[in-house]
C-alpha cells in the first residue's frame, strides 16, 4: 500500500492506517460469522471530521485527522481492520452561543485550528465533553448505504518496513499547504517509517 493516513488514537497519540475499500450495504454475510463482524465493525470507531459547511456524512473532506478508537483490543480482535465511521459535525450551538463560543476558544488555544477555522478535537474526552454540552453531533450513514462500514488496517508498528519505502503520508494541509498538528507530528516521525 502506497497511501498512507496519520489518525490520532482516542488519548491524542499518533497512529498510521491505510483505507482499502468501503463495504457495500450488503457485505456482511446473513449467518453468525457475518453477524459477528458486523458488531465487530460497530465496535471499531473512526471518527471522521468533515469541514464545517460540507457533506456532514462525507470523507475526504476532513477538516483535521481522522481518530481511530483502538479500545476492545483492536489489534487482536479486528485482524482485518473493520470500521464504522462516525461524523463529528459542529453544532450551531458551538458559534451562536457565549458557551459554545468559550470553548471553541479554549480548545483552539490547547490544540490549533483545522483546516476550516474550528479548533481540531484529538481525544475522546473532547468528544464526549463538546457532545454533552451540545456543540457536536456524532452521526453514522445508514445501514442501507455504502460508506457505513470499510476496512482500514491501522499499523500497530509503523518501523522496520510496515509502510513501503515509496509510500506517501497523504494530510490534511492548511491553505499554505502546510500539515496540521497531528500530521506534523506525524511528519516530524517519518523516520519510524524506514
Amino acid at each position: 500500500m502506497l497511501f498512507t493516513l496519520p489518525g490520532y488514537d482516542t488519548s491524542g497519540g499518533i497512529h498510521y492506517f491505510t483505507v482499502l475499500g468501503d463495504l457495500q450495504p450488503g457485505a456482511f454475510t446473513p449467518n453468525q460469522a457475518g453477524t459477528r463482524a458486523r458488531q465487530l465493525a460497530e465496535r471499531s470507531v473512526v471518527y471522521v471530521f468533515p469541514i464545517r459547511g460540507g457533506d456532514p456524512t462525507g470523507v475526504g473532506n476532513n477538516r483535521q485527522a481522522d481518530m481511530v478508537d483502538l479500545s476492545h483490543g483492536y489489534f487482536s480482535n479486528n485482524p482485518l481492520g473493520i470500521w464504522v465511521h462516525v461524523f463529528v459535525n459542529w453544532t450551531a450551538r458551538a458559534f451562536n452561543t457565549a458557551q459554545g463560543r468559550k470553548a471553541l476558544s479554549d480548545l483552539a488555544a490547547k490544540n490549533g485550528l483545522a483546516l476550516d477555522g474550528t479548533p481540531i478535537i484529538s481525544n475522546k474526552s473532547e468528544i464526549d465533553d463538546f457532545l454533552n454540552k451540545g456543540l457536536v453531533t456524532l452521526r453514522k450513514r445508514p445501514t442501507t448505504e455504502t460508506g457505513r462500514y470499510f476496512i482500514c488496517p491501522v499499523l500497530e508498528d509503523p518501523r522496520h518496513g510496515a509502510i513501503a519505502e515509496d509510500a506517501f503520508l497523504a494530510f490534511v494541509q492548511d491553505a499554505n499547504g502546510d500539515p496540521l498538528p497531528a500530521e506534523q507530528a506525524s511528519s516530524r516521525t517519518s523516520s519510524l517509517c524506514a
